[in-house]
């Protein structure tokens, strides 16, 4: 009769600290890949010279214009989504907007998924912003 193979608890222990191992390395490549850009951009076509976006690393942004009273807000990034959601100023405050965005390396775009607020949606979606720095 044959013994039944016992595995020892040490190479059980030694096989899920691998896949822990290649589960974090795959999911920080992926995540490197697709970090949002921060920094400061600008919309192609002005209605208003002198609009901007700045978007910081702590996932808050503020845009901003000399005609008008800067729109502070958050934005928390999934992948190719992005919810924001204003606080302070605008006519959207406490509202979220869902999009999906790409950038090129110098141009950043956003696509309506799910947003109840028109003004949000037409300035976002105005075409792409230019990064200034």
């Amino acid at each position: 009769m044959k013994r039944p193979q016992v595995i020892s608890r040490s190479r059980i222990l030694i096989s899920l600290l691998l896949l822990t191992n290649i589960a974090l390395v795959s999911a920080c490549g992926s995540a490197a890949n697709e970090a949002f850009p921060t920094g400061t951009y600008v919309p192609p076509v002005q209605r208003t010279p002198g609009i901007q976006i700045v978007f910081s690393n702590d996932g808050t942004y503020v845009m901003s214009g000399p005609k008008f009273t800067p729109v502070k807000g958050t934005y928390v990034v999934d992948k190719d989504k992005i919810v924001f959601t204003q606080t302070e100023g605008g006519l959207c405050s406490g509202v979220p907007g869902t999009y999906t965005w790409s950038f090129d390396g110098k141009a950043l775009t956003f696509a309506a998924v799910d947003d109840q607020c028109s003004i949000r949606r037409a300035d976002w979606q105005a075409g792409p912003w230019m990064k200034q720095s």
